[in-house]
């Protein structure tokens, strides 16, 4: 049977969601099943946004939580109410820049330190901001490449072995519709996922008969903390955990399918084009 994670008893939806989002989670029949101890996830960007989202989808249903991310302040937060909202999920947070290749070690180190072998890594670690190749700030790029595209490949080394040696493993890349949208006042974060998306088929390519599958989910335009201070209608943006239950979804699934790519545009902008799975 089909079983996903309750709502029941977890801290309130991201600031901001609608009611029809918060509706539409319960209506997916999140149901509680018996704690599975037994499986870890690592997140990258894990303090808020989809991250946290994920983080606490996977908490719901006692899986042990490592999450990573470059604010110790934003990661302490995470830990009120932990226990009490998931009693079955136990949780490592980890500050470290996951942009470099130490700071990815290091948070490889932390979780065998506790004796864990993580059965799922989510390289969901990104940054966001308009910028043109000739017009924006000289370094922008790099930056970009340097977070949304290096961390990625740090932290998979790093994690590697862990989840060659997981009975089932599992690794989610979160890319970006603007690599096929190509909207130009944002060329440089384009860039920077483009090769993300090349980056996780190479991997995939190398990944064949190890037994580790691949994931590349592709989100639209999502609501989290990068829209602050910005007017915009969360009815218009996709919710952070519609991002979560397609990644415990195609978990849910993967012994019977494999799930290369999965394309998720928030419906009411969606005139052009069509989500695929």
């Amino acid at each position: 049977m089909d079983q996903r994670p309750t709502l029941e008893g977890t801290p309130k939806p991201t600031p901001g969601l609608s009611q029809k989002h918060i509706a539409l989670c319960k209506s997916n029949n999140l149901t509680r099943k018996q704690p599975d101890n037994q499986h870890t996830i690592a997140i990258s960007g894990g303090s808020r946004g989809i991250g946290r989202a994920i983080a606490q989808c996977f908490a719901r249903v006692g899986w042990r939580v490592a999450v990573a991310a470059r604010s110790a302040e934003a990661l302490a937060k995470m830990h009120t109410h932990w226990a009490e909202a998931y009693p079955d999920a136990a949780l490592l947070t980890h500050a470290a820049d996951l942009s470099t290749a130490e700071g990815c070690r290091s948070f490889a180190q932390a979780i065998e330190q506790k004796g864990w072998t993580i059965s799922v890594l989510v390289n969901n670690l990104g940054t966001f901001a308009p910028g043109t190749l000739l017009e924006g700030e000289e370094d922008q790029l790099a930056n970009f490449l340097q977070t949304n595209l290096l961390s990625a490949h740090y932290l998979t080394r790093s994690l590697m072995p862990q989840l060659r040696s997981a009975e089932r493993a599992h690794l989610f890349t979160i890319g970006s519709v603007a690599v096929f949208d190509r909207p130009a006042p944002m060329a440089a974060y384009m860039l920077s996922k483009h090769v993300l998306h090349a980056w996780h088929e190479s991997l995939r390519t190398e990944l064949t008969d190890t037994g580790v599958l691949t994931t590349l989910l592709v989100p639209g335009a999502t609501y989290t903390s990068s829209w602050d201070g910005i007017e915009v209608d969360p009815r218009t943006l996709l919710a952070p955990e519609t991002i979560a239950n397609t990644i415990w979804d195609a978990w849910q699934h993967n012994q019977s399918r494999d799930t290369e790519q999965i394309i998720i545009r928030p419906k009411a902008n969606d005139k052009n084009h069509k989500s695929s799975h």
